[in-house]
Parts: C-alpha cells; sequence; structure tokens
C-alpha cells in the first residue's frame, strides 16, 4: 500500500463521495478503519476518514494521508486473522497463528522496559503492557501484518509484525498515547510514515515516553551497578588470596631472623 502525506490540511477541499451518508457503499470499512474517496484534479484518491455526528458527514482523518488505491482491496490479501494468547511487555506479545502459539514482535516501536531500575520508567512500561493486553483481549478482531521489507524473524525467532484490531493499529495506538517511540527502523516500512506524524504530535506533549531521556529509557541511567554474585564472590577470592600471600610472606621474614 502506497501513501502519501499532505503537509497543509487545506491543500485540497472536494468532498469524499457520498460523504453525507455513514452507511454509504462507496465508504469501505476494514479492521477497524474507514476510507472514501474523492476526485482531485482528474485523478481518485482514497482517505482514511471518520464520521463526524455533528456535521452528519465523513471528514478526512488528521493528519490527513492520500492513497492512490483502495487500501482495504490490499489488506485482504496480505492480512492474517489470529487470535490472542498473552503479552509479555507493551510491544512484545504471543499471539495463536494457524492453532500455534507465536512470539511477536510490534515492528517500528519500542515501549520502556519492565526490568528498569528507575521506578519510573518501569511504572510506565506496566502502563505500555497494560495498554496493548486489554486493546487485545477487547478486540473482536486481530490481525497481523508481515511486512514485505523487514525480515519475518528477529535473531530471538519473534515474528516481526504489524498489529491491528478493530480499532486501528496498535504501533499508531502505542505512539499516539506516548506509550512508545518510532524505533529500530532499518528500512523503509510500510506504516513508519504514519507512526513519525503521530510521534511528531506526541513528542510536543512532552508525556509518556518523552519525559525520560534515552539513557532512562534504555536502563543506562547514571545509577551504581549492583554487584552480581559472581562478581562479590570474584572480589571476596581476592581478598582472600591477599592475606593468604601476606601471611605467607610475614612467616618467611620470621624464619629468616
Amino acid at each position: 500500500m502506497s501513501f502519501i502525506f499532505i503537509p497543509n490540511i487545506n491543500a485540497h477541499e472536494a468532498n469524499i463521495i457520498d460523504g453525507k451518508n455513514n452507511k454509504s457503499l462507496k465508504i469501505n470499512e476494514c479492521d477497524g478503519f474507514y476510507y472514501g474517496y474523492h476526485k482531485y484534479y482528474d485523478n481518485y484518491h482514497f482517505h482514511q476518514v471518520e464520521w463526524n455526528q455533528e456535521s452528519k458527514q465523513w471528514d478526512i482523518k488528521e493528519p490527513e494521508v492520500i492513497f492512490p488505491t483502495n487500501p482495504c482491496t490490499e489488506k485482504t490479501n496480505k492480512q492474517s486473522t489470529v487470535k490472542f494468547h498473552s503479552c509479555v511487555d507493551g510491544d512484545t506479545v504471543k499471539l495463536i497463528l494457524n492453532k500455534e502459539i507465536i512470539t511477536t514482535r510490534l515492528l517500528a516501536v519500542d515501549t520502556p522496559e519492565l526490568n528498569s531500575q528507575n521506578e519510573s520508567v518501569k511504572s510506565l512500561a506496566m502502563k505500555a503492557r497494560d495498554f496493548t493486553c486489554e486493546t487485545l483481549k477487547n478486540a473482536k478482531k486481530i490481525t497481523i501484518e508481515y511486512d514485505e521489507k523487514s525480515d519475518k524473524l528477529d535473531k530471538y525467532n519473534r515474528h516481526l509484525i504489524w498489529l491491528f484490531t478493530d480499532k486501528g493499529l496498535i504501533q499508531e495506538s502505542l505512539v499516539r498515547n506516548s506509550y512508545a517511540k518510532v524505533a529500530y527502523l532499518y528500512n523503509r516500512y510500510k506504516y513508519t510514515p504514519l507512526l513519525q506524524v503521530q510521534e511528531e504530535i506526541a513528542a510536543n506533549h512532552k508525556q509518556g515516553v518523552w519525559k525520560f531521556t534515552e539513557e532512562e529509557l534504555s536502563g543506562k541511567a547514571k545509577a551504581e551497578k549492583e554487584l552480581t554474585e559472581i562478581e562479590i564472590i570474584e572480589k571476596l577470592i581476592y581478598i582472600i588470596l591477599v592475606i593468604v600471600f601476606s601471611i605467607i610472606a610475614i612467616k618467611q621474614r620470621v624464619k629468616q631472623k
């Protein structure tokens, strides 16, 4: 699916075809998204739209995006329906695909780590996990989509996916609500432009992940490192050896006298 972002929302004002009918057959619905089309400079293109109850018409959803072709037609052939199994964290979930439990990693986003030593970051990580879990638990339909420009699996054997519910794209919701930042962009993935627009808007509110530095979110904030059991044992052995050699040296000096 290709799309183009319009920097100026007022770039064109032609009405969406049948925009005053909320049951129009010319408004397409798929996976919780609605799309309408209209003619602009002798060419038809699609927009994501939402019903405005007050004006009784379909409004183009901001940020405004142009889809040269019908997104619903393309989605039908590329998405697989799955069932929710369990959550690992905000960006990692277990799903059931064809009766098999698979671990999936959401493409292009990163939520805070649950094992962070920063209590505020850890609290946000739990909120991000709960948000993802509750969204999936309450979803009427869940679908996944692999990106043609991404590996199917990562080094941990997790499926790299775009995750949709009947409410929309999970990645977009996480970024929009400041539970995640756009990250790990190793190629021009399909929906990252949409995420980047949402990220720019979310960053301005300075909430959620935007209240912390990158070091704090990654767990590398300046804090005293806790010694592991191995490090403690190594230090004890070193101290014991120093004491033993010191005793031996003292005994040798006494004998020489």
